[in-house]
Protein backbone atom coordinates (compact mmCIF):
# COMPACT_ATOMS: atom_id res chain seq x y z
CA UNK A 1 0.00 0.00 0.00
CA UNK A 2 1.24 3.69 -0.56
CA UNK A 3 -0.54 6.45 0.47
CA UNK A 4 0.07 9.75 -1.66
CA UNK A 5 -0.13 13.42 -0.49
CA UNK A 6 -1.94 15.69 -3.19
CA UNK A 7 -2.36 19.25 -3.42
CA UNK A 8 -5.15 19.06 -6.42
CA UNK A 9 -8.54 19.32 -7.32
CA UNK A 10 -8.62 15.70 -8.89
CA UNK A 11 -7.42 14.49 -5.56
CA UNK A 12 -10.46 16.21 -3.83
CA UNK A 13 -13.14 14.76 -6.40
CA UNK A 14 -11.04 11.35 -5.73
CA UNK A 15 -11.75 11.95 -1.69
CA UNK A 16 -15.24 12.94 -1.88
CA UNK A 17 -16.33 9.76 -4.05
CA UNK A 18 -15.08 7.74 -0.92
CA UNK A 19 -16.64 10.13 1.54
CA UNK A 20 -20.00 9.21 -0.65
CA UNK A 21 -19.88 5.87 -0.28
CA UNK A 22 -19.19 6.08 3.50
CA UNK A 23 -21.55 8.82 4.18
CA UNK A 24 -24.14 6.70 2.31
CA UNK A 25 -23.56 2.62 3.24
CA UNK A 26 -22.23 3.32 6.71
CA UNK A 27 -24.48 6.17 8.08
CA UNK A 28 -27.48 6.51 6.10
CA UNK A 29 -26.45 9.47 5.11
CA UNK A 30 -26.40 12.08 2.22
CA UNK A 31 -23.02 13.85 1.43
CA UNK A 32 -21.91 16.94 1.18
CA UNK A 33 -21.57 18.37 -2.75
CA UNK A 34 -18.51 17.80 -4.09
CA UNK A 35 -18.68 21.62 -4.46
CA UNK A 36 -18.47 21.75 -0.84
CA UNK A 37 -15.20 20.34 -0.90
CA UNK A 38 -13.86 21.96 -3.75
CA UNK A 39 -14.95 25.10 -2.02
CA UNK A 40 -12.31 24.53 1.17
CA UNK A 41 -9.46 23.42 -1.48
CA UNK A 42 -9.93 26.80 -2.78
CA UNK A 43 -9.58 28.44 0.69
CA UNK A 44 -6.17 26.58 1.68
CA UNK A 45 -4.49 25.07 -1.33
CA UNK A 46 -2.02 28.28 -1.54
CA UNK A 47 1.33 27.32 -0.08
CA UNK A 48 0.03 23.65 0.12
CA UNK A 49 -2.32 24.18 3.56
CA UNK A 50 -4.54 21.50 2.18
CA UNK A 51 -2.99 17.96 1.63
CA UNK A 52 -5.50 15.26 0.49
CA UNK A 53 -4.02 12.00 1.39
CA UNK A 54 -5.28 9.08 -0.76
CA UNK A 55 -4.46 5.53 0.63
CA UNK A 56 -3.77 3.07 -2.78
CA UNK A 57 -3.46 -0.88 -2.59
CA UNK A 58 -3.16 -2.40 -6.21
CA UNK A 59 -3.85 0.60 -8.26
CA UNK A 60 -6.78 1.27 -5.89
CA UNK A 61 -7.79 4.29 -3.53
CA UNK A 62 -9.13 2.59 -0.99
CA UNK A 63 -8.94 5.31 1.94
CA UNK A 64 -7.88 9.14 1.94
CA UNK A 65 -8.34 11.92 4.28
CA UNK A 66 -8.02 15.69 4.12
CA UNK A 67 -5.99 17.83 5.90
CA UNK A 68 -6.04 21.52 6.11
CA UNK A 69 -3.27 23.87 8.33
CA UNK A 70 -4.18 27.03 9.92
CA UNK A 71 -2.10 29.08 12.41
CA UNK A 72 0.87 26.29 13.23
CA UNK A 73 -2.10 23.62 13.51
CA UNK A 74 -2.91 20.50 11.20
CA UNK A 75 -6.59 20.04 11.24
CA UNK A 76 -7.76 16.42 10.20
CA UNK A 77 -11.20 17.44 8.65
CA UNK A 78 -12.70 14.41 6.66
CA UNK A 79 -11.96 11.16 6.39
CA UNK A 80 -13.19 8.13 4.37
CA UNK A 81 -12.36 4.80 3.37
CA UNK A 82 -13.95 1.17 2.01
CA UNK A 83 -15.31 -1.26 4.86
CA UNK A 84 -13.50 -4.26 2.82
CA UNK A 85 -10.19 -2.95 2.66
CA UNK A 86 -9.92 -1.99 6.51
CA UNK A 87 -7.67 -5.18 7.02
CA UNK A 88 -4.86 -3.87 5.36
CA UNK A 89 -5.30 -0.52 7.89
CA UNK A 90 -5.37 2.45 5.35
CA UNK A 91 -6.83 4.75 7.59
CA UNK A 92 -3.78 4.30 9.82
CA UNK A 93 -1.48 4.30 6.82
CA UNK A 94 -2.95 7.88 6.14
CA UNK A 95 -2.72 9.29 9.64
CA UNK A 96 0.75 8.35 10.18
CA UNK A 97 1.53 10.37 6.57
CA UNK A 98 -0.12 13.03 7.55
CA UNK A 99 1.10 13.38 11.16
CA UNK A 100 4.78 12.65 9.39
CA UNK A 101 4.09 16.03 6.81
CA UNK A 102 2.63 17.90 9.80
CA UNK A 103 5.64 17.73 11.70
CA UNK A 104 7.96 18.49 8.23
CA UNK A 105 5.97 21.46 8.01
CA UNK A 106 6.31 23.19 11.42
CA UNK A 107 2.99 22.32 12.43
CA UNK A 108 3.11 21.98 16.48
CA UNK A 109 0.30 19.86 17.12
CA UNK A 110 -2.59 18.04 14.78
CA UNK A 111 -5.97 18.46 15.67
CA UNK A 112 -8.28 15.49 15.25
CA UNK A 113 -12.07 17.37 15.34
CA UNK A 114 -15.13 16.83 16.90
CA UNK A 115 -16.09 12.94 17.27
CA UNK A 116 -19.91 12.16 18.65
CA UNK A 117 -20.42 9.91 21.47
CA UNK A 118 -22.47 7.89 19.97
CA UNK A 119 -19.58 6.44 17.50
CA UNK A 120 -16.64 4.91 19.53
CA UNK A 121 -15.47 3.40 16.85
CA UNK A 122 -14.39 6.69 15.21
CA UNK A 123 -13.40 7.89 18.95
CA UNK A 124 -11.38 5.16 19.78
CA UNK A 125 -9.05 5.57 16.50
CA UNK A 126 -8.66 9.30 17.16
CA UNK A 127 -7.91 8.22 20.68
CA UNK A 128 -5.13 5.91 19.49
CA UNK A 129 -3.06 9.33 17.99
CA UNK A 130 -4.42 11.59 20.64
CA UNK A 131 -2.35 12.90 23.69
CA UNK A 132 -5.14 15.56 24.61
CA UNK A 133 -8.67 14.93 24.48
CA UNK A 134 -11.78 17.28 25.63
CA UNK A 135 -15.15 17.28 25.85
CA UNK A 136 -16.93 19.87 23.86
CA UNK A 137 -19.98 21.72 25.35
CA UNK A 138 -22.25 22.99 23.46
CA UNK A 139 -24.76 26.29 25.49
CA UNK A 140 -27.96 27.16 24.20
CA UNK A 141 -30.27 30.31 25.12
CA UNK A 142 -34.12 29.76 25.36
CA UNK A 143 -35.84 27.09 24.13
CA UNK A 144 -36.20 26.06 20.24
CA UNK A 145 -39.44 25.58 18.72
CA UNK A 146 -40.51 24.28 15.26
CA UNK A 147 -43.61 24.81 13.95
CA UNK A 148 -46.00 21.50 12.95
CA UNK A 149 -45.07 22.11 9.35
CA UNK A 150 -41.16 22.48 9.89
CA UNK A 151 -41.88 18.51 11.83
CA UNK A 152 -43.30 17.47 9.10
CA UNK A 153 -40.55 18.62 6.36
CA UNK A 154 -38.13 17.12 8.69
CA UNK A 155 -39.99 13.22 8.64
CA UNK A 156 -40.20 13.83 4.88
CA UNK A 157 -36.54 15.00 4.43
CA UNK A 158 -35.45 12.19 6.36
CA UNK A 159 -37.55 9.76 4.67
CA UNK A 160 -36.40 10.75 1.54
CA UNK A 161 -32.85 10.52 2.56
CA UNK A 162 -33.33 6.56 3.52
CA UNK A 163 -34.60 5.96 -0.01
CA UNK A 164 -31.60 8.21 -1.68
CA UNK A 165 -29.09 6.08 0.55
CA UNK A 166 -30.85 2.56 -0.02
CA UNK A 167 -27.82 0.39 -1.27
CA UNK A 168 -29.56 -0.33 -4.77
CA UNK A 169 -29.67 3.18 -5.42
CA UNK A 170 -26.13 4.01 -7.47
CA UNK A 171 -23.39 6.22 -5.63
CA UNK A 172 -23.81 8.88 -8.13
CA UNK A 173 -27.69 9.24 -7.76
CA UNK A 174 -26.74 9.45 -3.90
CA UNK A 175 -24.23 12.13 -4.47
CA UNK A 176 -26.15 14.52 -6.81
CA UNK A 177 -29.18 13.97 -4.62
CA UNK A 178 -26.88 15.32 -1.54
CA UNK A 179 -25.77 17.98 -3.85
CA UNK A 180 -29.70 19.28 -4.53
CA UNK A 181 -30.72 18.60 -0.71
CA UNK A 182 -27.47 19.20 1.37
CA UNK A 183 -28.98 22.87 2.31
CA UNK A 184 -31.59 21.83 4.00
CA UNK A 185 -29.70 19.78 6.72
CA UNK A 186 -27.58 22.95 7.48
Amino acid sequence: MRVHVRHDLDAVRTFHRLHVGLRKHKYRLLAQPVEFFENIWHEFHDGGRCATLLAELDGEVIAGAMFLEWDDVLYYKFGASLPEHLGARPNDAVYWTGIQRGVERGMRLVDWGLSDLDQPGLVGFKGKWASDERRIVTLRSGTWLQAPEQEEFGRELGELTRLLTDASVPDEITARAGALLYRYFC
